[in-house]
């Protein structure tokens, strides 16, 4: 058995202190890293299944993001972006971002995550309504089952839950969701795969009874993190025209399927959509320092050229950070990454499905790129969520792998860096686990 120290000092994130003291759904403390491995303070080896956060995308200790870090430190180590001060790392940054986007795109705010990144969004969007003399295009539009950050404006946009019950505003009437098009467990009750993309015939009729002449953002995951719920075309077309017809601004959230992750650049860019404002943050720095990035369009740019943005913090456009954010940028632009995770993806997905799907706890398995979801049931008919999740995450840990085990899912958000090799092996893990739940 793997030793699990405990140290109840700090405080985590989704995670209460008698829990942690437990161990339930604990990690061992690592203390080296390598590529797509993770060692512990017994040395035993695990794969990174995870992206630690969804963030490693590019694996652990690249040399080259060591490098940008220590020389930027070395020169000068904090520049604001405020009040007027020059910021030359930051501008290189912003430039950099720019030229892998659609040209259309203008202008970029950096800041430190990506709860901040969507937050800025939704600020500038309404700043832009205001300054468009259009009071009254105050309201968010957001998908049920989304998350975009943990702020309490972005816990009113994401999905809600007792989890974030005592961070939200409760303002329903200004904050709206829409039907999610959760095929596995359909909203309409329709048969699975069978449906035409019914879901997008439904939006409508939950489009045409709100006053959309008041909503002034729709904000998005073209994947949904939670759950891997992934936006049918259908259903994006019917966003796309309802922001069309009623000058409304898209906000695409890409701070987890930006940079590759989906097999695709930037995940909206599989629709041929046109978002006005994109959110991005993980990849961005691959992990290694609190970073996020808020795009703007050009006709969002040409307004505010005149306006004192009346948002930012201290360490915004830090310097390290983003000459760490260069680096990444270089580096995702010197391969085609998202060819290799689309195909990669495909024979993770692949092997997944015809290795994995008949184990009778298995209800689904989805996924684009290498973000890869099976949810797991009671049984197959009744789509009842498997409850015993503590001894899947602890089978999973003791079996050497780490993968985001979390509701009734297990996700997998593998390092770009793994081969076929690897996804062998952590289909294999994912196996023997499944073998030894059944097994009691």
């Amino acid at each position: 058995m793997i030793k699990l120290e405990s140290n109840i000092s700090l405080l985590r994130g989704w995670t209460s202190i008698s829990a942690y003291e437990k161990g339930l759904f604990r990690f061992p403390r690592i203390k080296s890293s390598e590529g797509f491995y993770l060692y512990d303070e017994n040395n035993n080896q695990y794969i990174d299944g995870k992206s630690q956060m969804m963030n490693v995308s590019f694996g652990h200790s690249v040399k080259a993001f060591k490098e940008a870090v220590l020389g930027q430190w070395d020169e000068v180590a904090f520049m604001p972006t405020m009040d007027g001060h020059g910021n030359p790392i930051a501008e290189r940054f912003a430039d950099k971002l720019l030229s892998i986007l659609p040209p259309y795109f203008k202008s970029v705010y950096c800041s430190g995550s990506g709860t901040s990144s969507c937050e800025i969004a939704v600020q500038i969007a309404r700043d832009y309504w205001l300054l468009k003399n259009r009071e009254k295009k105050t309201k968010v539009i957001s998908i049920q089952g989304g998350y975009h950050g943990n702020s309490t404006l972005m816990s009113e946009i994401s999905e809600h839950g007792e989890f974030n019950k005592a961070y939200r505003l409760n303002d329903t009437a200004t904050y709206i969701k829409l039907i999610q098009p959760y095929c596995y467990r359909c909203p309409l009750n329709l048969a699975y795969g069978k449906c035409s993309e019914k879901c997008a015939d439904a939006l409508k009729q939950q489009l045409e009874k709100i006053d959309l002449e008041e909503v002034g953002v729709i904000i998005f995951e073209a994947v949904q993190g939670n759950g891997v719920v992934q936006l049918p075309e259908s259903y994006i077309r019917v966003l796309e025209d309802a922001a069309k017809q009623h000058d409304i601004l898209l906000i695409a959230d890409e701070v987890l399927t930006g940079f590759g992750r989906t097999g695709y650049d930037f995940a909206f860019l599989k629709y041929s959509l046109k978002p006005n404002i994109i959110c991005l943050s993980k990849t961005l720095s691959n992990g290694l320092l609190p970073l996020g990035a808020t795009v703007f369009d050009d006709k969002i740019t040409s307004l505010l050229k005149e306006r004192d943005i009346q948002i930012g913090s201290t360490q915004d456009g830090n310097p390290v950070c983003t000459a760490l954010g260069s680096a990444v940028i270089d580096y995702f632009k010197a391969e085609d990454w998202s060819l290799r995770v689309q195909k990669l993806g495909d024979y993770f997905l692949g092997k997944l499905k015809s290795e994995v799907y008949d184990f009778p706890i298995v209800g689904d398995i989805r996924g684009s790129g290498l973000l890869l979801c099976i949810e797991l049931v009671e049984d197959k008919t009744s789509k009842e969520p498997y409850l015993k999740m503590e001894n899947i995450h602890n089978l999973f840990i003791h079996n050497g792998l780490f993968a985001f085990v979390e509701s009734n899912y297990v996700v997998f958000v593998p390092p770009y860096i793994v081969d076929e090799k690897v996804i062998d092996d952590m289909v294999n893990i994912c196996k023997r686990v499944f073998q030894l739940c059944l097994k009691g």
